[in-house]
C-alpha cells in the first residue's frame, strides 16, 4: 500500500484557538498516524504547521501596536506614543 501524503490527509488541519503546543502536536500527530501517516514525517509536519501559526501571530520586525514607522527622501522616522 503506498504511503498517503500529509498534506492530502491534512490539508486542512489547523491549530484551535487557545490549544498549547503539546496539546497540539499529540493530537495533530495522533491523528496523522491514524490516516497512516508515518511518525517522524507527522512529527515535522505537525511543528511545522504550529511554527507557521506562531509566525502568523507575532508582529513582524519593526510593526506592532503603536510603532509606525516612515521612509521619506532618504530620512527614516519613527514614530511611537
Amino acid at each position: 500500500m503506498p504511503k498517503k501524503k500529509f498534506e492530502e490527509v491534512m490539508k486542512d488541519y489547523k491549530p484551535s484557538d487557545g490549544e498549547s503546543k503539546n496539546e497540539f502536536i499529540s493530537r495533530c500527530v495522533k491523528d496523522a498516524m491514524d490516516e497512516g501517516i508515518d511518525q517522524q514525517q507527522a512529527l515535522g509536519k505537525c511543528y511545522g504547521m504550529w511554527e507557521q501559526k506562531r509566525d502568523k501571530l507575532s508582529p513582524k520586525k519593526g510593526e506592532g501596536p503603536g510603532v509606525e514607522s516612515t521612509l521619506s527622501g532618504g530620512l527614516l522616522t519613527i514614530m511611537s506614543p
